[in-house]
């Protein structure tokens, strides 16, 4: 959708996102010239992120005998977290405080399953506060109240695709 000129992307709030790769496909679109990324893509300010113990996590369990063959991406640890609301939003990297102590109670968990359950190295938090500071910035562009932005199309008659994947009938 994003290729074609008239078309807004919104990126709603059920979606856990990879900021990284968020960025790089936004990258790719930059460098293939796609104009005005920053007032046709929108990322819902309550979006949960994947963040990289979701992946060490993913990729420890997929290691153990009788992984379910996922991508290891951290999608599955991810909405893991949503669920029981212990996870962190995208809102949350704007707020350096919050984000910190989100991060420093969900490693103390992660690394217990990691280090002591799966047997594998525990993630450092300090490599974490300063990357998710520049991930912050880089994607503050597109950072919006989606749900809002999703009700001024609606009233004003746009005509809307929702498409979801990957939650029922995989």
């Amino acid at each position: 959708g994003v290729l074609r000129p008239h078309a807004k992307c919104f990126i709603g709030s059920g979606v856990v996102v990879d900021p990284e790769i968020f960025l790089e496909e936004i990258d790719i679109l930059k460098k293939a010239q796609v104009p005005d990324l920053e007032k046709r893509i929108a990322l819902s300010d309550r979006c949960h992120v994947i963040v990289d113990y979701h992946k060490h996590l993913d990729a420890a369990r997929e290691g153990r005998k009788g992984g379910i063959g996922t991508t290891k991406r951290g999608i599955g640890p991810a909405y893991e977290d949503r669920a029981s609301r212990r996870g962190i939003r995208i809102a949350d990297l704007y707020n350096e405080a919050a984000f910190e102590e989100k991060l420093t109670a969900n490693l103390e968990e992660k690394n217990f399953l990691l280090k002591e359950f799966y047997k594998v190295p525990p993630v450092r938090m300090d490599e974490f506060v300063k990357k998710y500071r520049g991930i912050a910035e880089r994607t503050k562009p597109f950072v919006h109240d989606v749900s809002n932005m999703l009700f001024d199309e609606i009233q004003a008659g746009s005509k809307i695709l929702f498409e979801g994947a990957q939650g029922i009938l995989l």
